[in-house]
């Protein structure tokens, strides 16, 4: 059983927050790589020191702020294709679209083994179902 399966919701203060956090990390990042020359061999040891990639990238927002996001970018797909007559503009089930344009695995669920619940999916197929 999900341990957390009972807990309240997070309070728009408490959203507010975890964003800033993340735009605090994201900003601290790159007002350092800014800071650095242009080129690696001048600076060494100032390239070594930071991260290649931005810390803030590996944030992990909760599942409704994912299914969130996947939401918004099938709605603007489905708008932009039925404006220039591409494939796509017809989306049978939005929801479903959603679901399966949503990255799961490994944040969210892993790919373990159900063969409790069905012999033919592995968990993150299982997850989208259940979705």
């Amino acid at each position: 059983m999900d341990k957390d399966a009972n807990r309240d919701p997070e309070t728009e203060g408490e959203i507010n927050r975890r964003r800033e956090e993340k735009a605090e990390i994201g900003k601290g990042y790159r007002e350092a790589r800014r800071k650095l020359p242009d080129s690696p061999a001048d600076d060494p040891w100032g390239y070594m020191e930071l991260p290649t990639r931005n810390p803030a990238d590996y944030e992990i927002p909760p599942l409704w702020e994912a299914l969130a996001d996947s939401a918004s970018r099938v709605r603007w797909r489905t708008k932009r294709n039925s404006l220039t007559g591409e494939p796509g503009a017809d989306i049978f089930d939005p929801i479903a679209a959603t679901i399966g344009e949503t990255r799961l695995f490994p944040h969210y669920w892993d790919k373990g083994d159900n063969s409790d619940l069905t012999r033919n999916l592995d968990g993150e197929e299982a997850t989208r179902v259940y979705l």
